[in-house]
Order: structure tokens, then sequence, then C-alpha cells
């Protein structure tokens, strides 16, 4: 993967003391590249089951397909999902692993049917309401190396007035960043006017220096759509649906990053801690219409299309630092802690293209999905005039970084009595421009079929790349060239991931 794709991943820290740390460019991913993974037997197959229908977590796909239900049914899951990681600073540390463990609710939903007259053309309409988890957002990432840069140097950039090239008064920094280190003497003034303002950091003369680093980062939440659908059957040639989609969320993190300098090659510094927490809370709509249609008995066609999805974020946060550094071969430590932030902003999620194929007989199922949609269409929405600058550097950002992704899946289910076996595969493109590298996820299933009661198993093993920035300088302009005057350290990671599901469903006649 290429390393201008990496340096565009994440940007951790924002311009501005009333945006939240947590939002970057990075956030649109986790809500334009989540889909439902929340049954068994939907998983088995890769989640590939657009035309077939008849599955609950099928009706976040395509919801034509709650029209093929013949019967009232009552289904539940639980998933269990598994992460390990390997990480490094850049290609100075060795690799380290870690490893992340969780479960809970993956779907439960009611299935309802009514049938018209029996003289009449719509064999039947049926209606959905349920639960359906389509992301969870829990990892855990460690690292410990040696790098270039250092986040002094970004709290030296957010201290900068960009239009005098003067350093902001203290009472006017950043409460959450420029303030802090103001604070604890990470930050100072050397300016021998009183009436300028000159800001510099013990680090300034080792920009190019390799610095220890190591960090710890928790991060925890889920997305989920409680769903209400209806789909209607017309001469078992045309199903037609359509799902109204109240998506719901929480997402928080937890953030430890240090340095140090424990051989005292960069006097007088010593070390620094930062601490970042935030807790977002999520809500949202979408809609999704969905049309199967099957020219044959055996064949199915399904299209649908997902709205754009407006999300509503309130975002609380905090941060701390805690400065070590010497002064006359004493060591002094000081430490600052900000307010309590809150914000609320909009993110608008693109919308999505499903097209299916399917072939269903006695002897199988074979489906295959394609999804087609832009992460660069995405956008933030802030609440404040003040912060609309922001708004259109992030959404610019956002435009630059993500291109059109087709997203194929491809699934089968063999039955053998009354027990079934799944085989899943998915091929997926990177969503960023610089990058051409090709993900890819592998699943398995058992299922066993009752008159009135069903048992799925499922596996699905993901490995993809990921890459974090702790801090980012990418502005950063101490004499006012032009040309940023700090690096980017680089945190690089191979995620492995394992999710099993078991879904439990009860038919009523």
């Amino acid at each position: 993967m290429k390393k201008t794709m990496y340096v565009s991943v994440i940007l951790l820290f924002l311009i501005g003391s009333k945006i939240s740390l947590g939002q970057n460019s990075s956030d649109v991913l986790k809500f334009s590249m989540a889909r439902t993974s929340s049954s068994a037997r939907f998983e088995g197959m890769g989640s590939s089951f657009g035309a077939i229908g008849t599955d609950q977590a099928s009706l976040d796909i395509n919801p034509a397909g709650l029209g093929l239900y013949r019967k009232p049914e009552l289904s539940f899951g639980i998933y269990n999902k598994n992460i390990n990681g390997v990480y490094s600073v850049e290609n100075n540390s060795p690799f380290q692993s870690g490893k992340f463990s969780n479960y809970g609710l993956s779907n439960l939903g009611l299935v309802l049917i009514q049938q018209p007259n029996k003289y009449s053309k719509w064999k039947s309409v049926n209606f959905f309401i349920g639960y359906n988890l389509t992301s969870s957002l829990n990892q855990e990432l460690n690292f410990e190396g040696k790098s270039k840069g250092s986040i002094l140097h970004r709290f030296l950039e957010n201290s900068i007035d960009p239009n005098s090239g003067l350093g902001i008064d203290p009472g006017s920094l950043d409460p959450f960043e420029g303030k802090l280190a103001y604070e604890t003497g990470a930050l100072y003034d050397i300016s021998p006017d009183s009436a300028k303002i000159i800001y510099t950091n013990d680090l300034i003369d080792y920009r190019d220096s390799l610095i220890n680093k190591n960090g710890s980062n928790n991060y925890e939440g889920y997305l989920g759509n409680i769903s209400l659908g209806l789909a209607a059957n017309y001469n078992e040639k045309i199903m037609l649906g359509a799902n109204i989609n109240v998506v719901l969320g929480n997402y928080s993190f937890e953030k430890r990053y240090n340095e140090s300098d424990p051989t005292n090659k960069y006097p007088p510094f010593h070390s620094l801690t930062f601490n970042d927490y935030s807790s977002s809370n999520i809500s949202g709509f979408k809609a999704v219409f969905g049309i199967i249609y099957k020219p044959v008995n055996k064949f199915r066609i399904g299209l649908s299309w997902h709205t754009p999805s407006i999300l509503t974020l309130q975002d609380s946060y905090n941060t701390s630092l805690s400065y070590s550094f010497y002064n006359n071969n004493n060591l002094e430590n000081y430490n600052s802690n900000s307010p309590d932030g809150f914000y609320e902003y909009n993110i608008i999620v693109p919308s999505r293209w499903v097209g299916s194929f399917a072939y269903v007989s006695n002897f199988g199922l074979l489906n295959v999905d394609l999804d087609f949609f832009n992460p660069g269409y995405s956008k933030f929405k802030f609440n404040e005039e003040s912060e609309s600058n922001y708004e259109n550097q992030i959404n610019a950002d956002i435009k630059k970084q993500y291109k059109q992704v087709l997203q194929t899946r491809i699934g089968l289910e063999i039955p053998i009595q009354m027990f079934r076996i799944r085989g899943g595969f998915g091929i997926f493109n990177s969503p960023y421009k610089n990058d051409s590298d090709l993900s890819y996820s592998y699943s398995a299933g058992l299922g066993f079929r009752a008159k009135r009661i069903y048992l799925d198993l499922s596996g699905k093993r993901f490995k993809h790349q990921e890459a974090y920035l702790p801090f980012a300088t990418a502005n950063s302009d101490f004499n006012n060239d032009r040309i940023p005057d700090a690096v980017e350290t680089l945190i690089q990671s191979s995620i492995t991931e394992f999710q099993f599901i078991i879904t439990l469903g009860i038919k009523f006649r």
C-alpha cells in the first residue's frame, strides 16, 4: 500500500477549540463502509444475499426480499468478534501485536405475513420490524518505537496566527491543546518585545531526530439500524420493498500518547504524555428501496438504492497534558487539564446502489452482490458559521482522498436434507485514491432447518491494512515560507478480523 495513502488516512487533531478532537476525514469511512452482517446465514454466504431474500439481514440490503417470505418468523442472533493487529512506528521499530474481543446482539426481528384474497395477483404484503447490527467499532491499538517528529510541533503550529505569523495571546489559545502546552511549559514565549509573542518548544532544533514514542488507543462502539419494512409480491414475478431505518450508535475512545528522552539526548526535554478522550452519540435516518424480478423461477435479479444518510453526532470530549523538562539540572513536571467540551454536528453519508443476481433451485443457492458507492461524496456539516472554513477544508480533504468503490460478494448454499453448508467470498477495492490494493474476505457457515425452527452458525475472516497518525502537522509553517516545517509520525498496521454469529429462528405456521 502506498505511503501517500497512509499519510492521508487519519488526522487525529483538529483546528479550532469548539470542534471535537475526534472528528476527521477518516470518520466518514466508519459510516459509508458500514454494511449489515447480522445473521449467520447471511454472513455464512459472505453477506451476499441481495436477490434471495427471506433473511432478516438481507432486508437491509434489498427490502424487496421481504416479499418472498411465506410464513411469519421471529429471529435473533449473537455475534463474537476478534481483532488481531500487528503495528509498527514507521519502519524504525519492531512490529507489535494486539488483540481485542467483544460480543453482543447482532439481530432481532419479526416478519408478519398478510395474504390478499386468492383471486388477486398480489400474493402477499409483508411487514418487518427489527434491529440489525451494521458495524462493531471496538478495537485496541498499541504502539512503541522511534520516529522523526513530535507533537510539540503540533502545539506550536496551532499557537501561531496564520495572518500575522506571531503567537496567539495565551488567553486565546486552544484550551484543548495550545493552552495545555503553554500552562505546562511545553510551549513558551521567547520574544524580547512584550508587544509581540514568539512561541517555541524544547524540540524545535531536533525536528529530524528520532524520538521515542509509545501509545495506547482503546475504541468502543457500534452502529445499528432499527428498521420498519414493507414489501409486496406481485404474481411471484416482481417483489417491491422499502425500509425506513433509524440509525443508532455510540462511539468512544481513550488515547494515550507519550514521548520521552530517557538518555537526555535532546535537553531540556525529558517526556510528555497527552491524553485524549471523546464519546459520541450517533443518530440518523435513511431509507432503502428495492426490487427483485424473477424472469424464470430459478433466476432472480435484484436492485436496491440506499438513500443518503443524515447522521447527527453529539461529542463530549476532554484532554490533558503532562510535561517534564530539565531546569538547571532539576527535573520539573507540570500537568494541565482541559475543560469538558461538547459539540453537535452532522455527517451526510452518500447513497449506495446494490445490484444482485441469484440462482435458486433444490440443489442450492448462488448469489452475487455488487455494491457501488463513493465515500468522497460524504460531507461534514457544522452548526456554527465560525466553523465554515474548517467545514470546507475537511470536505475538500474527503473529496481529495476517496474514490468510487465497487465491492463484489459471492455466496453459495448447498442443502443436504435438513442441513445447509455455506461459503462466501468478497473482493473489496480500496476507497483511497492513492491506493490500488485489494482486500478479501472469506466466510463459511452451517445451518439446520426443521419445520418450525432453524439454527445457523457462521464465521468470517477479513484482513486489511490500516494506518494512523497520532498527531498532524501538515500545516506547520513556522517561518512563513509556505512549506511544512515538521514531520508526522505514521503507525502502520495489518488487521485481521474474525467474526462468528449464531442465529435462531422460529416460524409460526
